[in-house]
């Protein structure tokens, strides 16, 4: 009988069981009886169990995926197969990376690529392994950047001219890496050459030196001789080429480098050629020419040879010249420099070499130039050649050799010089904005290639000329053209000649425009004062920019305090304060009065009343004889008078009037009108007044005596409204009357006052201009002696003020009042026409106040105008 599938499953099921290991038995009396059995043997059988449970857990996991593949047959297979494919995957990969692995590049392979001469492959590889160097690997480090620094140092050899330079600053960083974790050991030689040589085609002619005398180093212990002459020339030109040569170590180097046995007589030949031009430098014009005519007439020296031919005759004509100016400048000096030639000879002279010298450089520009070196003489020969043009009077010609220049090798340092001898004779002809255009194209050529300089016209020379044109600019009032130039050049010239430039010319420039606010009012008076106190304020930055660049230098201490000064003048108090101090730290005695003085009225326009008290009694006591002195006191007075302590503020006025100064002295002066001016503000009259009368008696012409006539005028009316208060309180008619006519004849005082001051506030308008607060006073005088003139029934006298004044401000509300007054002044004299005209000017004022907003709303104008016209036309 066949058996059902479950019931052969079963049997399955059990068979497997029946075939699994027998786990041993274990009865009651041993677990009773631990002890009869060893410590050893109980633990194996402990494992032994714990290893049967896992077995087991196995097997049953197992025998289910033996059941689950039965049962799903198909997809088990393919199951299976993607295993095996991912195993596949898996292990096709390991393969790969360990066979990358064994094959990666390396430092060794990036070497063998340089040393075949595969550049941009060995930079590559560099580039890879570089990837995964560790950072501290330094041994791989500095041979990686070695290779990639030689690399680029090849290529840029072979590179375009125009391209070079930024492959040579490329390959001097890599190989300054280098050097920084250490050359390889058999490399050492080579890396600092070739650090070296970058660095001189980078134009970094000063710190291209110490590599190349390392180099050298290497070379005379034995190392290649085939660079030693390289190592030389390279040395020799950094001394000649730089923008301070020093022509005397170039010269001992190519005399050193003419001695080397690999020398080739075509090398030789080169450099007895740049011995000639430092020669000539040096004034040894004789030796010179010497070395020059050691130097065979081959074409192939003749491009160089003209050169140097010109360079001769370049320096002879301005020799002559300098003699012939030298002579018409001093027709009879004591030790001439060609005596009894005659000037127009040496003139004649100087133009014939000047001629020979453009033949030269015209005919070598002419040629076919066949390498880097002729190259470059061949752009000096040119920039010669407009000097030439210049020295011997022909600017237009000149010009267009100088453009030509600026055309052909304007990345070149001949560039910049022709760019800034063409901008100067732009200057000259008038041609500012051309000129600018000129510098700034110059100094852009100078930063790039900040030192290599022109031996002909050089970088410092350029400088001088700028700095000088600048302080040339101060006088001139031509401010912004000098301040344009500063800009342009201030990446190139020393910072502390920018910085002093700079104050010196803002300075200068605000002090000018101080002048102009002297005499400058209203809208255009402010604006210059903002600009003058922006002038003073930039000027201080500056000094004080230049001041940090000198700190061990005894200049330091005095633009300190000029950037202290400028600041004050700006009326930039808060920044002024702690420059002054940080001044007195440096100079404790030199100019300590006057900077105290400064100090501590700054702190009272600040509101800082204890911090100017202090200051000021501090500098008292320390300096009691100083002139300063009174200035002092009268300083102190006003802080103490501002803090509301008038007695001591009197007190110290009052010192400066007790003999000590004469009556003419201006200390005197200017106490008295303070110490009248502060008793009047304190309403003590009576001390006041006294004060106030003998001030405008002793002092008419007093920039204070205006406001004391003010004060008095004011003193007296209030003097008048008092007697008249004490007259209505008397009950007899007399004694009312006869205090009546005091009080009149107390106006009549106060009238005298404020029209002397009207005068002279309108004197001093016509000739100076009047400050805000002036201008206020000068208004109030004029309304004031109108409604003085009225209350004392002078409407004759009275008119012509009132028209003045309503006619003046006749955009103010005050204006009304006048207008009105003069309405009644008319009125009281029997001119009714004008009255009306007089309340027609009113009404139209009216109207215009309406629209902008301004009538005064005390009184209902309009009714009243009205009110006053029905009365003229009914009296």
């Amino acid at each position: 009988m066949a058996k059902r599938p479950d019931e052969e499953e079963e049997e399955v099921k059990i068979e497997r069981k029946r075939r699994r290991p027998k786990k041993k038995p274990v009865d009651d009396e041993e677990d009773d009886a631990p002890a009869a059995k060893g410590g050893e043997d109980e633990e194996e059988e402990n494992s032994l169990s714990t290893g049967n449970v896992f077995l087991d857990i196995i097997l049953d996991f197992r025998d289910d995926c033996i059941d689950w593949a039965r049962d799903h047959f198909p997809a088990a297979v393919a199951v299976g197969i993607t295993a095996l494919l991912l195993t596949l995957a898996v292990l096709a990969l390991s393969v790969r990376y360990v066979i990358n692995y064994i094959n990666r590049p390396t430092l060794l392979t990036a070497i063998a690529a340089y040393d075949l001469g595969s550049y941009p492959e060995a930079k590559r590889i560099c580039n890879t392994v570089l990837k995964y160097t560790a950072e501290n690997d330094f041994t791989t480090r500095a041979g990686l950047y070695f290779i990639l620094g030689a690399s680029t140092v090849s290529i840029a050899d072979i590179a375009w001219d125009s391209d070079r330079q930024p492959y040579y600053l490329a390959a001097a960083k890599y190989l300054k890496d280098s050097a920084e974790y250490g050359f390889l050991p058999d490399r050492q030689t080579e890396g600092f050459f070739l650090l070296g040589k970058s660095l001189y085609m980078s134009s970094e002619l000063i710190q291209c030196r110490q590599p190349l005398e390392r180099a050298l180093e290497f070379v005379r212990a034995g190392g290649d001789k085939i660079k030693l002459k390289q190592i030389y020339w390279f040395l020799a030109n950094s001394y000649f080429l730089d923008a301070e040569p020093d022509l005397p170590q170039a010269l001992k180097i190519l005399r050193t480098f003419q001695k080397e046995p690999t020398v080739t007589d075509e090398e030789r030949h080169e450099s007895d050629l740049m011995a000639v031009l430092i020669l000539v430098q040096l004034g040894s014009i004789e030796e010179a020419e010497k070395t020059l005519a050691k130097v065979p007439l081959f074409e192939k020296y003749k491009t160089i040879r003209l050169f140097a031919e010109g360079v001769l005759a370049y320096l002879t004509a301005k020799n002559y010249k300098a003699q012939a100016e030298a002579l018409e400048n001093n027709p009879n000096p004591i030790a001439p420099v060609a005596a009894g030639t005659p000037v127009e000879r040496l003139k004649q002279q100087a133009a014939e070499h000047f001629q020979t010298a453009i033949g030269k450089f015209v005919e070598m520009r002419q040629r076919e130039i066949d390498n880097s070196h002729s190259t470059r003489w061949r752009r000096q020969a040119e920039l010669l050649e407009g000097l030439s043009y210049q020295e011997s009077g022909e600017p237009d010609k000149a010009q267009a050799v100088y453009l030509r220049i600026g055309e052909s090798y304007p990345a070149y340092v001949e560039a910049a010089s022709a760019h800034f001898l063409w901008a100067e004779l732009e200057r000259q002809f008038g041609r500012t904005d051309a000129a600018l255009r000129g510098y700034a194209a110059a100094f852009n050529i100078l930063r790039q290639g900040k030192n290599r300089s022109c031996p002909w016209f050089t970088r410092e020379t350029m400088l001088q000329r700028c700095e000088t044109m600048i302080q040339e600019c101060i006088p001139l009032k031509e401010y912004r053209d000098g301040l344009t130039v500063l800009h342009i050049v201030r990446n190139v010239m020393p910072q502390i000649t920018v910085a002093r430039l700079r104050g010196e010319t803002y300075e200068d420039w605000a002090v000018r425009l101080k002048q102009q606010t002297d005499t400058t009012f209203g809208d255009e008076g402010n604006e210059k004062i903002k600009e003058k106190n922006d002038k003073y304020n930039k000027a201080a930055i500056a000094f004080d920019e230049l001041a940090r660049l000198i700190l061990d230098q005894p200049d330091y201490g005095e633009y300190l305090r000029r950037s202290a000064e400028d600041f004050r003048l700006a009326h930039n108090y808060r920044q002024a304060i702690p420059q002054y101090q940080k001044y007195l730290k440096v100079n404790r005695r030199d100019n300590r009065p006057e900077t105290d003085y400064y100090i501590a009225e700054m702190y009272l326009h600040l509101d800082g009343i204890d911090q100017c008290i202090d200051t000021a009694e501090n500098a008292l006591e320390e300096f009691p004889q100083h002139p300063l002195v009174p200035r002092l006191r009268i300083l102190l007075s006003r802080a103490y008078n501002e803090k509301n302590e008038p007695k001591k503020a009197e007190e110290l006025l009052r010192t400066n009037l007790i003999g000590e100064y004469a009556p003419s002295a201006p200390v005197y002066r200017d106490s008295m009108f303070a110490l009248a001016k502060m008793l009047y503000e304190q309403n003590n009259l009576n001390e006041a007044v006294p004060y106030l009368e003998d001030a405008v008696k002793n002092y008419p012409a007093a920039i204070q005596t205006p406001e004391a006539h003010y004060f008095l005028a004011h003193s007296y009316l209030h003097r008048a409204s008092e007697l008249e208060k004490e007259a209505d309180k008397s009950p007899l008619e007399d004694v009312r009357k006869q205090v009546y006519e005091q009080a009149a004849v107390e106006r009549q005082t106060a009238l005298e006052h404020i029209q002397q001051a009207e005068e002279l506030l309108t004197q001093r308008q016509n000739a100076v201009g009047l400050t805000e607060a002036e201008q206020l006073m000068l208004r109030n005088t004029l309304f004031g002696a109108g409604t003085l003139m009225m209350k004392l029934k002078l409407y004759n006298r009275a008119i012509p003020v009132l028209n003045v004044a309503a006619t003046r401000y006749k955009d103010q509300p005050a204006a009304l009042d006048a207008l009105m007054q003069l309405t009644a002044a008319f009125r009281e004299l029997g001119k009714p026409d004008e009255a009306v005209a007089a309340l027609n000017r009113a009404d139209f004022l009216v109207r215009q106040l309406e629209k902008t907003g301004t009538l005064p709303k005390n009184r209902d104008w309009k009714s009243l105008i009205k009110v006053q016209k029905d009365l003229i036309a009914n009296p």
